[in-house]
């Protein structure tokens, strides 16, 4: 926990993440006065023992399909854009790690937000719920909105449903 500093209300650090390779990124934990709860740390603690190939595996088709979606709107290779989508790793970078206030919520959840060349303006969040990935698209702001609260003292059967119907 001292590794974290309180900054505009979000506790923020940056450290070497396991299963991102050992890159060193910022964690931002959503919990504006208190210290980071136990459930949040422990969200944080499971995400870092995953393995680093295995995330990128969970990571990639969800990846693609954000990539195949955005190329149906904009013909990127038409703006110069060319994608491989076998090695899509080459193509996203992810920056920065939030977990969210989680309140009295069992599941864990965090946001991945990445830098991609077929999305520069906006790139790209993943979503994930006890450490599989749950939706990607562009950035939300989810994690900050009252849905979020909604999401968290819904049944946990019914939370990725809620999701689903508010990511698309």
């Amino acid at each position: 926990m001292s590794d974290f500093m309180l900054e505009d209300g979000i506790w923020k650090s940056s450290q070497p993440i396991h299963s991102l390779g050992l890159r060193s990124i910022n964690v931002y934990i959503m919990q504006e006065q208190a210290e980071p709860s136990f459930a949040q740390l422990n969200t944080l603690s499971n995400f870092q023992s995953l393995s680093s190939s295995g995330l990128q595996a969970e990571l990639n088709p969800y990846a693609i399909k954000y990539f195949q979606s955005i190329d149906l709107i904009v013909d990127l290779a038409e703006e110069g854009i060319e994608i491989d989508p076998s090695t899509i790793e080459k193509y996203y970078s992810i920056e920065s790690i939030l977990i969210p206030q989680l309140l009295h919520c069992t599941d864990r959840f965090v946001f991945l937000s990445a830098n991609c060349e077929w999305e520069e303006e906006h790139g790209m969040e993943f979503l994930l719920m006890n450490e599989k990935v749950l939706w990607c698209g562009d950035h939300t702001t989810l994690a900050f909105s009252k849905q979020w609260e909604q999401i968290l003292f819904s049944e946990s059967v019914d939370r990725r449903k809620m999701i689903q119907s508010i990511l698309g």
